[in-house]
């Protein structure tokens, strides 16, 4: 789904991640990575999708338990 959203034909603006693990999987953060570099293109000009992730609602600590995808930068 991540990497669709930046194929020509989509006109993704915001992108919704509702998912979150503890884990941290390089794939979908180098697709994130990718996205908010290089996601929309308007006339030639690389602007990025904004993306709003997820990051759990069982009252933990983000430092002690990291939510991924809401953890990357």
């Amino acid at each position: 789904a991540l990497q669709k959203a930046m194929q020509p034909g989509f006109d993704v603006d915001v992108l919704n991640c509702s998912f979150s693990g503890t884990g941290n999987k390089p794939l979908i953060e180098d697709e994130i990575a990718n996205l908010t570099a290089f996601g929309r293109n308007r006339f030639g000009n690389n602007l990025g999708v904004i993306i709003v992730c997820s990051s759990g609602n069982n009252n933990t600590s983000d430092e002690a338990t990291p939510m991924y995808p809401a953890a990357y930068e």
